[in-house]
Formats: structure tokens, sequence, C-alpha cells
């Protein structure tokens, strides 16, 4: 065997090391996307995406299935019509109080299922109607911060991942 087949052997079993060392350590932890955006992955095998908006100061994770379309807000579905989904709604307020924000608000008509917290804020979390049923798979968490009222919703996805994953700045 020749020196130069030799060497062509041995780059390229090093090359197929090298491919199978990066799948694998992407497949455990974060893999960098761009500035803003990682990959991880959950228990389930859903591949999960860092999601950030300055605009509206806001960063979440969501599942790479859904892709963002734009209606009020910022929404992210798997497909028009699809069930699973997330949203996110932001209006200014001259509140002081959850309560008080909400009752000048579209989430006046929901019905309240608990408290929780949001990037450790009160939040409560409401349940949304649909024409005049409320929708029970659905949760729409209602928090305030600098002088705005978030409406943060989701359905048929990893609520607590979810909700854990939010940060608003």
């Amino acid at each position: 065997m020749k020196t130069k087949d030799i060497v062509a052997i041995v780059t390229s079993g090093l090359v197929l090391v090298i491919i199978v060392m990066v799948v694998l350590s992407a497949k455990n932890s974060k893999m960098t996307l761009g500035p803003e955006k990682f990959l991880t992955n959950s228990n389930d095998g859903t591949v999960w995406v860092k999601y950030s908006n300055e605009d509206i100061g806001i960063e979440f994770d969501y599942p790479n299935n859904l892709e963002i379309f734009k209606q009020e807000g910022i929404s992210f579905r798997e497909c028009e019509g699809c069930p699973g989904f997330i949203y996110i709604k932001r209006q200014s307020t001259p509140s002081n109080t959850l309560e008080e924000a909400i009752k000048n608000s579209e989430y006046n008509r929901h019905t309240f299922s608990g408290e929780t917290t949001i990037d450790n804020i009160r939040s409560l979390i409401s349940n949304p109607f649909d024409s005049e049923k409320e929708i029970t798979d659905e949760k729409t968490f209602l928090v305030i911060k600098n002088g705005y009222l978030y409406g943060i919703g989701a359905r048929w996805i990893d609520l607590e991942r979810f909700r854990n994953s939010v940060r608003i700045y």
C-alpha cells in the first residue's frame, strides 16, 4: 500500500469520527443556530428552539415544528388550522394591578383557573373562549411588566416547559 493511500484512508476515518462526534454532541446538548437561537431536545424527542423579540421584550422556547405567523402580536403554529400553537399579545396598560388591567382588556371574558409565575412575576392563568364555549386545553398566562399587559397563550404543547422558559425584559 502506498503512503498516499494510507493518508487518504486515515483522513477519511478522521473525518467520519469528527462527523459522528458532532452529531452525538448536538443530540445531547444545546447547538447554536444564530445569535439568539438554540436547539434543545426534550424527553419525548421534541426539539425546542429559543425565540427572542426585542420589539416586544420577550423570549421563550418553542417546539421547532411550529412556524411563526403574524396576526395580532406574534403567533406560532404547525400550519394554518393545526391544533398546536403559541401566541403572544402585548398591550399598554395604565393599570397597576393585573386584575384592573384585565377588566379593561380583551381578556375580561376569560375564566381564571389559578395563579403561577412567568419570569418570577405573578401571573393569572386564564381559560379562553371560542365563541361562547370555553377552550379547556388552552391556557393564557397574563402578566404585567413595564406598563404592558402580556397575554402569553399556548395549546397542545408542554405548557410547563414553555412557561418556565418565558423571559420578559
